[in-house]
């Protein structure tokens, strides 16, 4: 499935990025953040993320697809 602007993702977050963005370390690394995708980059598949923590903090990122700490994945499905 193709990233289009507007959709919600899950975001992995890097334990800075998580920390800089002011959460508790036990919300940090170990749980996926909402995010909502604002920018495709159409030829490197890279997105621009406005990312929603816990507590919230909203922060934006830049990030490929993965399941790595630092890239997005999609949701499971319910």
């Amino acid at each position: 499935m193709k990233p289009t602007i507007g959709r919600v993702v899950h975001y992995h977050p890097h334990p800075t990025q998580a920390r800089y963005s002011g959460l508790p370390p036990h919300l940090s690394e170990f749980e996926e953040h909402a995010a909502l995708v604002t920018f495709v980059h159409p030829q490197s598949g890279w997105v621009e993320l406005a990312v929603f923590p816990p507590r919230g903090g909203q922060y934006t990122v830049s990030a490929v697809e993965g399941t790595a700490a630092g890239e997005w994945s999609w949701p499971p499905r319910a």
